[in-house]
């Protein structure tokens, strides 16, 4: 059966305001507040809106949405692991295992250790990618 609600009214300078009771967080305020609607059709429409939220926030969703990013590379992972994602524990451990021993380095010390070799930050290909190399003169 439909519950109906009567809403409350207040006259301000000639102009009728219907006022409605927002719960806490909603529209991102920590305390509940109140909002006034200049119509009727404003305050049910509102009024909706707010059930919404609270049965949103109740009952979970079981879709989760990804941006397009998120999705290529899941994508990704999916493609060099296989299905099952079983493995990426692993992989993220030994990397992190591995990264601390990593240092930066410029390429000042190896041009001493060899000076034969000179170090190009990028170099264009023919397609226009940049591309990193090494060029060796004599």
């Amino acid at each position: 059966m439909n519950k109906v609600c009567k809403l409350r009214s207040v006259t301000l300078k000639g102009i009728t305001y219907y006022p409605v009771d927002l719960p806490a967080e909603f529209d991102g305020n920590a305390k509940r507040s109140k909002r006034y609607c200049s119509s009727v059709t404003a305050a049910k429409e509102l009024r909706s809106r707010i059930n919404r939220w609270k049965l949103s926030r109740k009952l979970k969703p079981d879709t989760l949405v990804l941006a397009e990013t998120d999705r290529q590379w899941i994508t990704y992972l999916h493609a060099e692991l296989g299905p099952g994602l079983s493995a990426l524990p692993a992989i993220i451990g030994h990397w992190r295992k591995t990264a601390v021993q990593l240092r930066k380095s410029t390429a000042a010390p190896n041009t001493q250790l060899f000076p034969g070799v000179f170090y190009l930050k990028s170099v264009n290909n023919e397609a226009g990618a940049p591309a990193s190399g090494f060029i060796v003169t004599e």
